[in-house]
């Protein structure tokens, strides 16, 4: 049976833009989901949505200065690890929700945070992490600036840049730290999400020019066994 080729070419570029796909994380605790990634300008802008799972709390705190990788204190936060081609000054956390005066206090470390159950995720001392701290002037599990949940709440979204493009599955990792309501205890998440894919020895195809790429490439293969 004779196939055409751009038939087979169209179907190989979907099956590449459908590997671009990622996991989602499941566990209790803020949980992130890739939302978007727009080409702009030369720089990519990622959106996030995050979630408070049920039967959890945010608490505010003073903010942990970013340094090396440390014990974690202050409020309660997530963060994106190795976040490549950040542009600086850039993440945005206007849009994330906030109780009695509480904000979200975005900074940049190379290493860090270690939540306080010392879970420690893979992470590069050369590319930055992307943190978010909920901050204020009180602190605790009743304090006026928590934010609790016992049903799942949305956050809203954060939005990054970045000088290069998305990348396949699990190419970021984020971590997150918060409260369970019903041990008052520390809890914390790992998950992976779509982010910049790593540079290694220049520029990063586009998704769109790696499809483009695969129907060229099957199109040539399919002409020459004709």
């Amino acid at each position: 049976m004779r196939r055409n080729p751009l038939f087979i070419g169209a179907l190989a570029a979907g099956v590449l833009l459908a590997g671009l796909t990622v996991p989602r994380a499941n566990a209790h605790s803020i949980i992130l989901n890739e939302t978007s990634a727009v080409l702009n300008a030369g720089l990519w802008t990622y959106t996030y949505s995050a979630t408070l799972t049920g039967g959890s709390i945010i608490n505010s705190g003073a903010i942990t200065a970013p340094s090396a990788q440390v014990a974690h204190a202050g409020g309660d936060y997530f963060n994106f690890i190795d976040f490549n081609g950040y542009v600086p000054a850039s993440a945005n956390a206007s849009a994330l929700t906030v109780v009695g005066g509480a904000s979200w206090q975005v900074t940049t470390s190379f290493l860090g945070f270690t939540p306080t159950d010392n879970t420690i995720v893979p992470d590069d001392a050369t590319i930055l992490n992307i943190n978010f701290q909920y901050v204020g002037t009180n602190a605790g599990n009743t304090g006026s600036q928590s934010i609790s949940t016992f049903a799942d709440l949305s956050l809203g979204f954060v939005t990054l840049k970045s000088t290069t493009a998305p990348g396949g599955p699990n190419q970021i990792e984020y971590q997150a730290q918060d409260e369970a309501i019903s041990t008052l205890t520390d809890q914390s998440n790992q998950g992976f999400v779509l982010g910049p894919v790593p540079v290694v020895g220049g520029s990063v195809p586009e998704p769109a020019s790696l499809g483009l790429l695969a129907l060229g490439a099957v199109g040539l293969l399919a002409r020459r066994r004709r």
